[in-house]
């Protein structure tokens, strides 16, 4: 009967131990039946996330007249500087902008003013929905990643709660196994093999509690994301208009000056998480799960695409930092100040 106490409770504690280091396996499926344990990211908070994309968002080059190709045109913007000129192009103000500066130009004021008054209101208009844009835009990624955060913090509850109890358990057995052997030893005098095989066998139990007490909790966390920012950047095409087109050529195009386009640098930021983050083993299917429609997440993957979803968002605030400047330098135009006076100040 001692025997079978002692076997029972050592494999109880090694069971402990392996249910404690086993990892949850990731993957792009979500199973049918999930786990109570299972920390589930509500559809309905990352539907709260997305952004509503409206029909101004579609290119409209025809309309705002596209890149500048006539050199009679384009030499109205020489004195523009490259990187606010480059923004232009990419927010499909270049033409309306030197048209504007053409205008302004012009020595027979009264024939074209109706012209200028139409093309500022044009300016002001777009520029205004360029900056909604992109705000929603940096919304959208900012909200993805604080639902990152706030897993996190669940599953570093659950382990802190996984590892009071096992502690406290610990602790428990320990004390009660030390009571119980001395009472057994002070009743019969002559016990020997009774009390330390009690010893041995709560010994090893409680060992096993406080083992695990501190190994990671195994908790999947079921995310799925239809609707995925990262997914057009990895793929180099965005059909379904995630992105406004302005954000995405801003990203995707090279820079003024000819460096990289961001979404490359961005890309070899996210490999390097990827690898810094995720077993080499696990790569292949933990990138899929990130850059895809989601599955199911471990906390190695969750940190990694909070931290990508991060590099993300500042690359957006470099574009909105890049829509800053132009937005200044179209002001000093709608006072009908000369681009070449704004660059030598």
């Amino acid at each position: 009967m001692r025997s079978a106490f002692a076997g029972g409770s050592l494999v109880t504690a090694w069971a402990i131990l392996l249910a404690s280091a086993c990892a949850p396996e990731i993957s792009t499926t979500v199973p049918t039946h999930q786990r109570r344990s299972a920390i589930v990211v509500d559809a309905r908070e990352t539907a709260d996330c997305l952004r509503r994309a409206s029909a101004v968002e579609l290119p409209d080059e025809q309309t705002l007249g596209g890149s500048v190709e006539d050199p009679e045109l384009a030499r109205f913007l020489d004195d523009v500087p490259s990187d606010v000129r480059w923004t232009a192009r990419a927010a499909g103000l270049e033409s309306l902008l030197a048209r504007l500066l053409r205008a302004q130009a012009s020595g027979d004021q009264d024939a074209v003013e109706l012209d200028i008054v139409a093309m500022r209101l044009q300016v002001v208009t777009r520029i205004s929905s360029l900056e909604i844009q992109l705000s929603s835009l940096v919304f959208e990624v900012g909200c993805m990643g604080r639902q990152m955060d706030d897993v996190v913090l669940e599953l570093d509850r659950r382990q802190q709660r996984q590892t009071i109890a096992l502690a406290v358990s610990s602790l428990v057995v320990g004390s009660a196994a030390g009571i119980g052997a001395g009472i057994w030893q002070l009743r019969d005098r002559d016990a020997v093999v009774g009390p330390a095989t009690l010893g041995v066998t709560a010994g090893s139990v409680s060992a096993g509690l406080g083992i695990a007490a501190f190994m990671p909790r195994p908790t999947r966390v079921i995310y799925r994301h239809e609707r995925n920012p990262l997914a057009p950047l990895a793929e180099g095409n965005d059909p379904a208009g995630i992105y406004p087109p302005f954000v995405f050529r801003m990203l995707t195009q090279t820079g003024p000056s000819g460096e990289r386009p961001r979404r490359d640098e961005l890309r070899d930021e996210w490999r390097r998480i990827v690898v810094d983050t995720i077993p080499q083993g696990e790569r292949e299917v933990g990138q899929a799960v990130i850059f895809g429609v989601g599955g199911v997440y471990d906390r190695e993957l969750v940190e990694a695409r909070e931290r990508i979803l991060d590099a993300l968002e500042s690359e957006l605030d470099g574009i909105e930092r890049d829509l800053e400047r132009l937005y200044r330098f179209l002001a000093l135009v709608l006072e009908d100040r000369s681009p070449a006076r704004q660059t030598r100040g």
